[in-house]
């Protein structure tokens, strides 16, 4: 039991992260060696053969299938890491359309089969935060009535689709490189017992762990990147920064609905004469947009 406590619970990373822009901050450190620390067998597994043996009970090195991810074989703990799809929207709207699903259908399933917790940005189902608008970014949500889905509309599709109802999902909203000594980072506990899982995810309502990684920070002040990093922080322990959560959770809900409606409809479960009787999202009234499903912008 002991022995089990030292494994780390790890964020295991597919794919990577290609347009750091997309994210909410431009700090985010994405160094292959921080890379090569997080997919290396736990460093209890190198203490005797005893260790050695609880660390291959419950991980091995995996080589994932996605096929944008052509890196090294990873180690991983089905049990107890969380497998993360760590790409941004506008990646992944200029590779959607090269595919008949989309890059999170075939994560999904690949996360199924190993039975492991799962995670992806939550800016590839909708903007974040929602009212930010650029050229692959709507205000409002809206969601096309055809048999084709659009490529921003594709991540909402493929949960609809492929995603069991009954699966727990993650989603990241912003992430903060903290450069500190490895022997701060495992002293402070928050990387793992032992200092090896480097990459952490924490609940946005979780304030006291967030306290705890800000007090880190402020404690060892190691790079000009790092005030960016604590007004980060900040940021996120705001209001402001659950208000924005907020407005994405309403609009994801309704891009999952328009979806379920759209799917039941195109299937026949739903009769399209009566549709609109159960639930029927809002259609612009322009005429060159009535093809489409809207959100309100109150959202």
């Amino acid at each position: 039991m002991i022995r089990k406590q030292c494994l780390p619970q790890r964020v295991s990373e597919v794919d990577q992260l290609y347009y750091n822009e997309e994210l909410p901050t431009s700090q985010v450190c994405n160094t292959w060696r921080m890379m090569v620390r997080n997919a290396t067998m736990p460093i209890i597994g190198s203490v005797c053969q005893e260790t050695r043996q609880v660390a291959k009970h419950y991980g091995h090195f995996q080589q994932f299938d996605h096929q944008y991810d052509p890196r090294f074989p990873m180690w991983v703990q089905p049990q107890l890491d969380t497998l993360h799809l760590n790409r941004t929207r506008l990646r992944y709207v200029e590779f959607g359309s090269l595919d008949e699903e989309g890059p999170l259908s075939s994560f999904s399933d690949e996360a199924a089969v190993k039975n492991m917790a799962t995670s992806f940005l939550g800016c590839i189902m909708t903007e974040f935060p929602v009212l930010y608008t650029s050229f692959f970014k709507y205000h409002t949500p809206h969601v096309s009535t055809g048999k084709v889905v659009a490529n921003r509309n594709l991540e909402a599709a493929d949960i609809v689709e492929f995603v069991p109802p009954d699966s727990h999902i993650y989603t990241v909203f912003t992430s903060i490189s903290i450069h500190i000594p490895y022997s701060e980072g495992r002293r402070s506990g928050l990387f793992g017992l032992l200092g090896d899982a480097p990459i952490q995810t924490v609940p946005y309502t979780d304030e006291k762990q967030l306290h705890a990684y800000g007090a880190l920070m402020q404690e060892c002040l190691l790079d000009e990147k790092d005030p960016a990093a604590i007004k980060e922080m900040t940021h996120v322990l705001s209001d402001d920064f659950r208000l924005q959560v907020g407005e994405w959770k309403r609009a994801a809900e309704w891009l999952l609905l328009a979806h379920m409606w759209r799917q039941d409809v195109l299937s026949g479960k739903l009769c399209a004469d009566k549709a609109g009787l159960v639930w029927k999202p809002a259609n612009n009234h322009s005429k060159r947009d009535n093809n489409y499903l809207y959100g309100r912008r109150s959202l």
